[in-house]
């Protein structure tokens, strides 16, 4: 296994830039974002430091998703309790 030293691969290499597009508004881009991040770094488009920093932010991004996405389907759920509710009043009043 070949060891690259990290100051001469600075020196001799421009930097690398991460894939292009990374739509992140849906948890559903943001988890296919993750995804190209990974496969990037496998294939040596990104470097360690980048590739750690980007996942950690994606991780942050994610977690926020999943609650925003948690919070929408506990009110939907609320609602269809409330006019369950409400139709079975009507139905024994």
């Amino acid at each position: 296994m070949n060891t690259i030293d990290i100051q001469e691969e600075t020196i001799t290499q421009e930097p690398t830039l991460p894939p292009q597009r990374l739509p992140m508004d849906t948890l559903k881009n943001a988890r296919r974002s993750l995804a190209r991040i990974i496969a990037a770094y496998y294939r040596g488009a990104i470097d360690e430091r980048k590739f750690k920093m980007m996942v950690y932010g994606m991780n942050v991004l994610l977690g926020y998703l999943k609650e925003v996405e948690t919070e929408e389907l506990e009110q939907r759920v609320a609602e269809l309790e409330k006019h369950l509710a409400l139709s079975q009043e009507k139905k024994y009043a």
